[in-house]
């Protein structure tokens, strides 16, 4: 099962579709997503190693998406991620790393197949 499984995988993945035709591993993910139970939520849970990838922009816009932000200023004040935000990128990841902000469930809207 598992060798038919992987020989699938391959084959679809070859076409190179993917999303809006750009890669093989969008296709590859497209393809698992259509024909498995497929629940990145169960799976999977943004973290600081997950964010410490990207730039201090787009780990702004990341924790925005998720409510972090609110979650934040209720926590620390009025403007306080703003203020966070616009600090060192350190600083971000280890506030992230250390609030009990609870990211289960939520997955980023370029992660959704």
């Amino acid at each position: 099962m598992q060798q038919e499984l992987v020989a699938t995988a391959l084959h679809e993945s070859r076409k190179g579709d993917g999303q809006e035709g750009k890669d093989s591993f969008g296709s590859l993910a497209e393809w698992y997503s259509a024909t498995r139970e497929c629940d990145l939520t169960e799976q999977w849970t943004m973290d600081t190693e997950y964010l410490n990838h990207f730039t201090k922009p787009v780990i702004g816009q990341l924790l925005a998406e998720a409510k972090f932000d609110e979650a934040y200023d209720k926590a620390k004040g009025e403007n306080a991620f703003k203020k966070l935000i616009n600090g060192k990128k350190g600083d971000i990841l280890t506030a992230v790393k250390e609030s009990k902000f609870d990211f289960k469930g939520f997955v980023p809207a370029n992660m959704k197949l």
